[in-house]
């Protein structure tokens, strides 16, 4: 008789130190708590702007719009910058910042969105010595040439370093990694100008090719 009650209790005591364990292990986990990252501190690209050797870059961005310059304004983003200084500007044959006024809005917003790369802060030492040059796709996103083709293609800027010296589509970076909180700022010698054309348009009115 004893026996059997054994047999039956046994199964009944494991059943229950498992429900037990079961019990106790169940305990309510804590709530996750969400991560903020700190808000960026320092200047914004607009702001680095305000030096005066980049008054005209300053005056064609206010022209090219309120877009840019909420554009570059914005502390939440990342960008990288190709900034012509006023030499450059010079350089590159606008005077001064009323010359601006021979430009639309839209084309010297056309224009600074091709020397701007998002999402990417490409420092100096990110840059690579060895060929080919980076790749990257930069803000001027091109009209579709039709409606059945989609829009966003991105003009492509070409990054470049060789020995200690940097270049932006073969035009000289005189003042690399100035930064911003929203990025870096590089210096350049001249307009960075996107392509004027495409390569069937170079092939089809060339006699040679």
């Amino acid at each position: 008789m004893k026996l059997n009650i054994y047999k039956i209790l046994l199964p009944s005591t494991i059943i229950a130190l498992a429900i037990g364990l079961l019990v106790s292990c169940n305990k309510d986990l804590p709530v996750a708590e969400p991560i903020t990252n700190p808000a960026p501190t320092g200047s914004s690209i607009v702001e680095v702007l305000n030096d005066p050797t980049f008054s005209i870059l300053k005056a064609a961005v206010t022209r090219a719009g309120a877009g840019l310059t909420a554009l570059l304004s914005d502390k939440s983003a990342v960008f990288t910058f190709f900034a012509p200084d006023d030499a450059a500007f010079q350089r590159s044959g606008i005077p001064s910042a009323a010359a601006l006024a021979f430009f639309s809005p839209g084309q010297l917003d056309t224009l600074l969105r091709y020397h701007l790369v998002g999402g990417q802060k490409l420092t100096s030492e990110i840059i690579p010595t060895t060929f080919p040059n980076l790749q990257e796709p930069s803000s001027f996103s091109l009209a579709p040439p039709s409606a059945a083709l989609p829009p966003g293609l991105r003009l492509s800027i070409f990054p470049s370093k060789r020995g200690n010296s940097l270049f932006v589509n073969n035009i000289p970076i005189t003042q690399a990694d100035i930064a911003a909180a929203n990025g870096v700022v590089h210096r350049v010698a001249a307009l960075v100008a996107p392509p004027s054309q495409f390569l069937w348009n170079r092939i089809d009115t060339d006699s040679d090719l």
